[in-house]
């Protein structure tokens, strides 16, 4: 790492070592900014251990990228597909004008922090609160003595952190800041963060340039390029304002967010505190010379409740046709559409339609607007299925303690063009849950009464649920690969039908298996699923006559 002096390091994310990507042969190596987008074309993805990590370096290079390159059409889009990399001389043009917004400890410009914090604040400024640990910028790290310590069992002190990962956990900020207490807001996509969708591809270049916008798509959303807040184009000294809601003067919430501004939005208000202590960085085990363990973490930016952003990697639930809901104080504001969030009790494949899917007529849903970019691509056409990544922050409890999801589908483009597409799959998912509801209603009417031990029968059937789901997940799969095939579609939902009172059944009988041995338990379990049996069937008899 390179310092100006002994009291100002500098890491500049544009040529530093911090992005870690895989090879075609699995080799892992790290790289900064330029060499990432100049080589795309030569790795096969970004690796991270948290997915978090991998959602914020992937909207930060695609943000890049949208203001490097520019394409104002499809045609453009289409001859950066058919060149096979990112062109060097619009990304060393990117850099000349841009590449010292990129440095952490920039005294005017640090990357994703404000110039008006200090980067060594004296003992008056430490003792006053505003010290917190570097470690708040991952989820997956523990951090307070009121926090649960997962599988790491680590004191404050010991949370040291190398530039190259505190880059990282920057970088995931944007996507992924929740709410964290009294005045503490989360970032632009609202709390919990929504289900993020990414495109995947033989290569990095592949998926990159799926994430790439044309102004087609944007429609009239949102503010031209030349005139979006991105963060390499904001005024020096680089200045976070601490928004408070409903305040005034500076401190007001923003009226409205451009494209580039919303990947990269500074929800809090960051300076980090570097210090010369050469030790181990306890999330890469890599030694650094200059080292981070502390920094200031308020109050950043945010936007109006009534402020629509369209995250370009995120699906949409839209208002109802009224329209309107009442607030507390009696009057009327209009309806804005909802992101898709993932909860810890339903599986997210079952949002797969509103995900992926675009209906031609009553439109309940909008997915992510690379989509419908990609799937008007001539490029779509010369595979036969596409990956796509989904990876989301779901909270427990109290949500003090999080989890991430993190799954992934193989998508015919013809799918994603096919008007029809969302309607098989709703019919499909819907006669899932009849099922569910049958299999649960049946074990709960089978056992319940006798049931010697309530907890026991609860978490029976919490398992019968989850069981059934999670089977069901690898064949829900595979119906999307065959649902590409237009002129089968009807007789692959029939196939799936089938499949699902299969699985239904089986996993009845499991968790019927599971309630005892005694005779009279048994002879229940046997009519259990009788009863089970042929109430699927009859369902499934009715579904068939229907389609």
């Amino acid at each position: 790492m390179t310092q100006k002096n002994e009291n100002a390091p500098s890491f500049n994310l544009w040529t530093e070592l911090w992005i870690t990507l895989e090879d075609q042969h699995g080799e892992l190596s790290q790289h900064g900014i330029r060499d990432t987008l100049v080589h795309a074309h030569e790795y096969l993805a970004i690796y991270d251990p948290s997915p978090l990590v991998v959602v914020g370096i992937h909207r930060l290079l695609t943000a890049i990228l949208q203001d490097a390159l520019n394409p104002q059409e499809n045609a453009d889009l289409e001859r950066l597909w058919t060149d096979g990399k990112f062109p060097t001389d619009k990304i060393e043009e990117f850099g000349s004008q841009y590449a010292d917004r990129f440095d952490l400890f920039s005294e005017d410009k640090p990357f994703l922090q404000s110039a008006d914090l200090p980067m060594f604040p004296d003992e008056k400024e430490r003792k006053a609160g505003n010290s917190k640990p570097v470690a708040l910028l991952f989820p997956e790290i523990p951090t307070g003595k009121s926090l649960v310590t997962h599988y790491r069992h680590t004191v404050q002190d010991e949370q040291v952190f190398s530039p190259a990962a505190v880059a990282a956990g920057l970088a995931t900020m944007p996507p992924f800041v929740s709410s964290g207490g009294a005045g503490l807001m989360p970032s632009i996509n609202g709390a919990p963060p929504p289900v993020y969708v990414l495109p995947g591809g033989r290569t990095l270049f592949e998926t990159l340039s799926a994430s790439l916008i044309s102004p087609t798509i944007f429609g009239n959303d949102f503010t031209a390029v030349d005139h979006d807040q991105s963060w390499w184009k904001r005024k020096t000294p680089l200045i976070v304002r601490e928004s408070k809601k409903n305040g005034t003067g500076k401190y007001r919430q923003l009226d409205e967010v451009g494209y580039l501004h919303g990947l990269t939005f500074p929800a809090r208000k960051v300076r980090l505190y570097p210090e010369r202590l050469n030790e181990i960085c306890l999330r890469t085990g890599q030694r650094s010379d200059w080292c981070l363990r502390t920094m200031t973490y308020r109050m950043g930016e945010s936007c109006r409740e009534d402020v629509i952003w369209a995250d370009p990697f995120v699906a949409y639930k839209l208002p109802k046709a009224s329209g309107k809901r009442k607030q507390k104080t009696g009057k009327k504001r209009t309806e804005k559409p909802s992101p898709i969030r993932a909860t810890r009790n339903k599986t997210v494949w079952r949002e797969f339609s509103g995900l992926f899917l675009q209906r031609e007529q009553d439109q309940q849903t909008k997915r992510p607007r690379f989509l419908d970019q990609f799937a008007s691509l001539n490029v779509a056409n010369q595979v036969e299925q596409y990956p796509f990544r989904c990876i989301a922050l779901v909270a427990r409890n109290d949500a003090k303690i999080f989890e991430w999801m993190d799954f992934g589908f193989d998508i015919p483009p013809a799918l994603l063009r096919d008007p029809m597409g969302a309607e098989w799959t709703d019919q499909a998912l819907m006669f899932a849950i009849e099922c569910a509801e049958i299999i649960k209603r049946v074990f709960s009417s089978t056992f319940k009464r006798d049931a010697k031990s309530p907890e026991r029968f609860r978490r029976l059937k919490e398992r019968l649920d989850a069981d059934y789901w999670s089977v069901l997940a690898g064949a829900f799969r595979q119906f999307v690969l065959d649902l590409g095939d237009l002129a089968r579609q009807k007789e692959t939902l029939d196939g799936w039908l089938d499949t699902v009172v299969r699985q239904a059944q089986s996993a009845f009988e499991r968790a019927a298996d599971a309630t005892g041995d005694d005779g009279n338990t048994l002879l229940k379990i046997e009519q259990g699923k009788e009863n089970c049996r042929r109430q699927l069937n009859i369902l499934w008899s009715k579904t068939k006559q229907g389609g």
